[in-house]
């Protein structure tokens, strides 16, 4: 159960890496525009 929850938490802290810098990305590519 703790196995779980920490492959879950690293999981998500992974997602929440890679949609910030997609949101980064957008954001610098919206404010060039």
């Amino acid at each position: 159960m703790l196995l779980f929850y920490t492959h879950a938490k690293s999981k998500f802290e992974h997602t929440s890496v890679v949609v910030g810098q997609y949101l980064k990305m957008w954001l610098l590519s919206s404010s060039e525009v």
